[in-house]
């Protein structure tokens, strides 16, 4: 897959971050000695030595850090930006061993030209450029027409005026710039059916049930993370790691089977009929059949994400939402992304369905497209209030206790758009490097049967039709969506509590494909004035 913006990797280092404060244009200033990463790293080794390329930035902001490589740091280096020399001042220097120089100057939005130059054979400090970070910033910022994205409000406000949704939050990213972040609606509309006197209004960082987003950006982002890491490969065999899941025919099946929905797991059934906690569920899976012979087929499996889930806590040593949320949120300081969120963040997470009426319908009618054998009786505690705070999904909430790798995330908008930005660079944000950039392009490229790992790629369904084929992405049961676009450095990410109006005369829920088609369709139009 092509990537419009490539990083440019010279050595990986390993990653620990610590803030920065920016100086004054030309000086230095010495954070915490500590390895960084950056999507420019330099090391020039002898006089006359000299490194070209691009990085990319945005207006009037940047910064790039020299570490010490001997006793302290020479200034021995000429660095040129878009034409420009830097100034670095030998005074600012002393005896640091890490200095942080404000280039915000000499920066323009998009593509920066840089050249370093070695002047001397004395050791010269490794040069690291950040990779680029999220800003706000005006549509024209990032060539997008205001008028065009402004048609977005309206496009949401039908929605919610037809009843498909109470409301909502769109947020859109280019070039690393949110030029749109707008809530509408409400968060909640309705208490198990009935109309609020006093409907609690959507705000943009109301925290959401992500649902299936889940599956990418929190489990594939795990799995992503232990292959980058070199503890994992998609061509490793399940029963290598989980010994008993090997039987039943499931002996060969990999981990990019899972990640491709082609393992023949089944794609639903109800464990809270057959366990009573997560390790009572990894067992119902170690003993189930397959439907069909791995690899020949694709059936989108809840199960598939569930064993990922259970691979990671083998493979990691922790569960599930302590890698996660330790790992990969806390590293991004991301404090709204989590399972389970406490109650002290009730108010600002979007109610969702009225109970679990979808999810008893399943397992109850038999004429609603699911084959469901069990004893109805064995199972009495569906829920019959509100969700606020609790995962949807049954399998995530009542024997998983809200924390599986198919569902069971939350998170508000501009939190995903940092995960999302952190695909778009290729596997890094700020100084912090998580992913290999190989392994983004390789979970993000159509794999088997047209799925990438665990991502889906060129969906028309909810990603519409001016939508480049690179571009991936996934929705959520609840009414999420997500879509990124690495051509147009692009993010569109929609959330929304569509289950707080309820479910149809045929007890389904309205689908939100046609909102997200809408709504991306504008965004691409906006690029193109």
């Amino acid at each position: 897959m092509l990537i419009k913006k490539l990083m440019i990797i010279v050595l990986l280092q390993s990653i620990v971050f610590t803030p920065f404060f920016l100086s004054s244009a030309g000086k230095a200033q010495e954070p915490e000695s500590q390895e960084l990463s950056g999507q420019v790293e330099i090391e020039l080794e002898g006089r006359g030595d000299t490194y070209s390329g691009e990085f990319a930035g945005h207006e009037g902001e940047g910064k790039l850090i020299l570490q010490n490589r001997g006793k302290r740091i020479k200034n021995n280096l000429d660095i040129i930006i878009n034409g420009k020399d830097v100034a670095i001042h030998p005074s600012n220097l002393r005896q640091q061993n890490t200095v942080e120089i404000d280039i915000s100057e000499y920066m323009k939005q998009g593509d920066n030209e840089l050249k370093v130059v070695q002047r001397n054979n004395a050791l010269s400090p490794k040069l690291i450029i950040p990779y680029l970070t999220l800003k706000e910033g005006a549509p024209e910022d990032a060539g997008m027409s205001l008028e065009k994205l402004d048609k977005i409000d309206g496009i949401v406000q039908q929605s919610i005026d037809d009843g498909i949704i109470p409301g909502g939050v769109v947020l859109v990213a280019k070039d690393g710039v949110i030029v749109k972040e707008s809530s509408y609606g409400d968060a909640q509309k309705y208490d198990m059916g009935q109309l609020l006197e006093e409907p609690r209004l959507m705000e943009t960082d109301t925290i959401f049930d992500l649902a299936s987003v889940t599956k990418v950006l929190g489990t594939t982002q795990g799995i992503m993370k232990l292959v980058s890491d070199g503890k994992l490969s998609v061509e490793d065999k399940v029963a290598d790691i989980i010994p008993a899941f090997g039987q039943e025919g499931k002996e060969d099946i990999t981990i990019e089977d899972l990640l491709t929905h082609t393992s023949g797991l089944t794609p639903w059934a109800p464990t809270y009929y057959y366990a009573n906690n997560s390790e009572g569920v990894l067992d119902y899976i170690n003993r189930m059949p397959l439907d069909y012979e791995t690899g020949t087929n694709r059936a989108y499996s809840d199960f598939s994400f569930m064993m990922l889930g259970f691979i990671i806590e083998e493979v990691s040593g922790q569960k599930l939402n302590q890698y996660l949320e330790e790992d990969i949120y806390k590293t991004l300081e991301l404090e709204d992304t989590q399972f389970t969120p406490s109650s002290n963040f009730k108010d600002r997470i979007a109610s969702t369905s009225w109970g679990n009426p979808y999810e008893y319908k399943m397992v109850h009618d038999p004429d609603f497209g699911y084959k469901v054998d069990v004893d109805l009786e064995a199972f009495d505690s569906w829920r019959d209030y509100t969700l606020t705070g609790e995962v949807n999904d049954g399998n995530s909430f009542y024997v998983n206790e809200g924390v599986a790798g198919h569902a069971g995330l939350f998170s508000t908008a501009r939190d995903l758009s940092v995960l999302g930005q952190l695909m778009l660079n290729g596997g890094g944000y700020g100084t912090n490097k998580l992913y290999s950039h190989p392994v983004v392009e390789q979970f993000t490229s159509p794999q088997r049967l047209g799925h990438g790992y665990g991502w889906e790629v060129d969906s028309r369904w909810y990603m519409g039709d001016e939508r480049n084929y690179e571009a991936f992405g996934h929705t959520g049961f609840t009414g999420t969506q997500v879509i990124f676009d690495p051509i147009e450095q692009l993010q569109v990410i929609i959330l929304t509590n569509k289950q707080n109006v309820g479910t149809t005369s045929s007890g389904s829920y309205f689908s939100t494909g046609p909102l997200s088609r809408n709504i991306t369709d504008t965004v691409y139009q906006s690029i193109k004035e």
